[in-house]
């Protein structure tokens, strides 16, 4: 099994930069476009408006002096109107349509993470708890969205307006206009890269321990009731507080960076309007323009400083969204995998699938020597019994390739093999799709009884459905719910009985068409009569399959066999843990 590199930040960022900005660089270019009509609207309501005060008060002072002044007040007043109607209605439009984009590209991102999630190994999965993947699958990836909305249409906006300005100022004075174009993108430059080389380790340290305390919050509520038993409660919460204060403190650090970015940028406005007030009457006295289009000028610059003031707030997330980055992309990487080449693997083809385990530490019956089990056509079933803690459940995940990679770390396995072919890494991908294990937790997800049954199976029938409730004696119970098959379950199936949700379990496992089946304890919870009925009823679907059934001890009625059809006329291979 081969093991993933280090992931490097700059490429999670690169890569995510690339699934969401790049692949949907339409849909970017036009909610950038649509941004930047916002600026420009707001820079010439300014100017204009600058312009339109100062004709009217110069027009106004010659008048009351004696002087005959023309000054038309329709052009200006309706260009004020357009540019303020504008600004409102592409604004608009432009926040509709960028966060319309961010959910569209969510929406996408949302199933490849659970694609990647679902294929994931057991042992990869149980290396975070589930409170930091429900942190990842929201929290992580809603900070996303700020490389769009944060990261990219706004400095974007603010430099596309400072060219602008400056260009329309070159039209007096190309000096003018360099000087303005240079002192402001070098200052910004400065300003903002200081800002994000600080501040990204301390975003990225925020974002770690907001994480941290969500998993603790959502562990205290989960302990809730063994905390009180064993009074424990208040000095957990002490720690949830002192630990609240921590973040605090972290928050307020980061806010006072902010907090002086936002100073630099300030005292980066003051000068651009000093200097833009020093263009404006050189140019005024030098006879370039009149004092309405310096008035209108200087507005504009002070137009600019504004989409500039805004950037210190969306920069400061570029640490969040590259933490965000980084966690996600393992789950964005995981692929489904194809088969070797050369390998058939298709169930009919699975003639023998054999692994032997020189030693593992979970397993009693490997201690004193090499623990051999084979899967073939002639004996396809296999009985591992034990009492709790003897390894069934870790042979289970060796058998099913999920706990491989760990072990031959270990050195614990000698041999895996399928039809004779050395197991690699794209093999146990490809052979994973094709098994089935029902674990000893029985999972009923907060949904409708037809979710639970079908759970991502597509056209699946509900005389499908009906058929395997019957085959594990539910029909009555889901005929006698208030909606029948859209019925909820309850947020954790509090509805059902524990061999309710057992066969509920076992029935979701019969909808699937597995070569490799793992029956982790299928009778927990049901009587010896009800479980041999049971037994009997899925026997046509057990035909023609590995099977590995895990008991603490087996029933009367399977070692009979007495249930066994006549196309599955096979003993139990035994093997005791």
């Amino acid at each position: 099994m081969t093991k993933r590199a280090p992931t490097k930040p700059a490429s999670a960022l690169r890569y995510w930069s690339r699934q969401l900005l790049w692949q949907q660089r339409r849909r970017v270019l036009t909610g950038a476009a649509l941004a930047f009509i916002t600026a420009v609207c707001g820079l010439a309501l300014l100017g204009l408006s600058g312009w339109f005060i100062t004709a009217t008060a110069i027009a106004g002072i010659s008048v009351a002096a004696g002087a005959m002044l023309a000054l038309d007040v329709y052009l200006p007043g309706s260009g004020i109107r357009f540019f303020a109607l504008g600004r409102t209605v592409s604004r608009y439009l432009e926040r509709l349509y960028n966060h319309d984009s961010v959910l569209r590209q969510l929406a996408l991102v949302r199933q490849q993470l659970f694609h990647g999630l679902a294929t994931l190994p057991v042992a990869a999965v149980e290396q975070h708890a589930n409170a930091d993947w429900l942190s990842r699958l929201t929290a992580d990836l809603e900070s996303l969205d700020s490389l769009l909305l944060r990261l990219l249409l706004p400095p974007l906006s603010a430099l596309l307006s400072v060219l602008l300005l400056s260009a329309v100022i070159s039209i007096w004075s190309l000096p003018a206009a360099l000087w303005l174009l240079g002192v402001t993108l070098v200052v910004c430059w400065l300003v903002f890269s200081l800002l994000i080389r600080y501040q990204q380790p301390l975003s990225q340290q925020l974002a770690m321990q907001v994480n941290q305390a969500r998993a603790a919050v959502v562990n205290h509520l989960q302990g809730l009731v063994e905390l009180r038993v064993a009074k424990l409660q208040g000095w957990q919460q002490q720690a949830l507080v002192q630990f609240s204060h921590g973040l605090s403190q972290l928050q307020m650090h980061i806010a006072r960076q902010q907090a002086n970015a936002q100073l630099a940028v300030n005292a980066l406005h003051g000068v651009q309007m000093v200097l833009a007030a020093l263009l404006a009457l050189a140019g005024f006295n030098a006879g370039l323009f009149n004092a309405p289009v310096a008035i209108m000028l200087v507005l504009a610059v002070f137009a600019v400083g504004e989409l500039l003031q805004l950037l210190p707030g969306q920069l400061s997330h570029f640490g969040k969204t590259r933490f965000a980055a980084e966690r996600l992309y393992p789950l964005a990487q995981a692929q489904q995998h194809a088969p070797v080449a050369g390998i058939s693997l298709a169930p009919p083809s699975w003639q023998r699938v054999s692994l032997t385990i020189e030693k593992h530490p979970r397993l009693r019956a490997s201690q004193q020597e090499p623990l051999q089990l084979y899967f073939s056509s002639a004996e396809p079933w296999l009985l591992a019994t034990g009492s709790s803690g003897s390894g069934k459940s870790t042979l289970a995940g060796l058998i099913l390739a999920e706990r491989l990679a760990e072990a031959q770390q270990q050195a614990d396995i000698c041999d895996y093999q399928v039809n004779n072919h050395p197991l690699t890494a794209e093999l146990a991908g490809y052979m994973q799709q094709h098994s089935a294990y029902l674990t000893q937790a029985n999972s009923v997800l907060a949904d409708t009884l037809y979710t639970n049954l079908s759970l991502g199976l597509q056209n699946i029938t509900e005389q499908q459905l009906w058929q395997v409730l019957s085959m594990v004696e539910l029909t009555d119970w889901a005929k006698a719910l208030p909606r029948g098959l859209d019925s909820w379950l309850g947020d954790t199936g509090q509805q059902l009985s524990g061999g309710q949700a057992r066969r509920l379990c076992l029935a979701r496992l019969l909808l699937r068409q597995p070569h490799l089946v793992v029956l982790d304890e299928p009778f927990n919870g049901l009587d010896p009569l009800m479980a041999a009925r049971i037994w009997h009823n899925i026997q046509p679907w057990l035909a023609n399959k590995f099977i590995l059934l895990l008991l603490h001890k087996a029933p009367i009625f399977l070692m009979n066999n007495t249930d066994v059809t006549e196309n599955n006329a096979t003993a139990w291979r035994q093997l005791v843990l």
